[in-house]
């Protein structure tokens, strides 16, 4: 073999094992909504009816008890509450290169009142990030509720309101579009 063809194979071989790490890689990450509740840290939701630990136990008798939907299909998952226990909506979006933002819904204040009720969150590499200011426009978690959908990826916002019931949503203000990895309100 000549030292162009040796170069080239061993150019190929390195593409191809860099190739597999990464496809081995991503194969590991979560997939599902199950996949990201289960590693959703407890400072977005507290778990008061598991023993108050966001641990793996804590989260699989947390959906035991109180799950109310699981729609894998399309990126959905809510779970009731009770009187201590706050209850949960999650959504997945997908993004263009194929990772995920996730909206979540925290129903109810619970002992997470220094948390937005809704927050978008971005999973990478074993880390959550807060990207609610980067993917949506005027947020705005102290004034507005963010209904996540189950079908679709269009986000209704409505009025923040005390008097209101259904988990405090006044008047409805504006949609948001999910579009090129970011919400645009129409």
């Amino acid at each position: 073999m000549n030292s162009k063809n040796y170069l080239y194979t061993s150019f190929l071989l390195i593409a191809l094992v860099l190739t597999a790490s990464a496809v081995s890689a991503q194969s590991k990450g979560p997939k599902t909504v199950r996949d990201y509740f289960m590693l959703l840290p407890g400072q977005y939701f507290s778990l008061d009816c598991c023993g108050g630990k966001s641990t793996k136990e804590g989260k699989e008798k947390y959906l035991k008890e109180y799950l109310a939907v699981e729609d894998t299909a399309n990126g959905y998952m809510k779970g009731y509450g009770d009187g201590a226990q706050d209850a949960f909506e999650m959504a997945l979006f997908k993004k263009p290169d194929g990772s995920y933002v996730i909206g979540f819904y925290n129903i109810g204040e619970g002992d997470l009142e220094d948390v937005p009720n809704t927050v978008f969150l971005q999973y990478r590499a074993g880390r959550w990030t807060d990207v609610s200011k980067t993917v949506v426009p005027s947020y705005a978690p102290k004034k507005n509720i963010y209904q996540l959908p189950r079908n679709g990826t269009t986000v209704e916002v409505f009025q923040k309101d005390e008097a209101a019931s259904d988990f405090n949503k006044g008047k409805k203000l504006y949609d948001l579009s999910w579009a090129k990895g970011k919400f645009k309100k129409v």
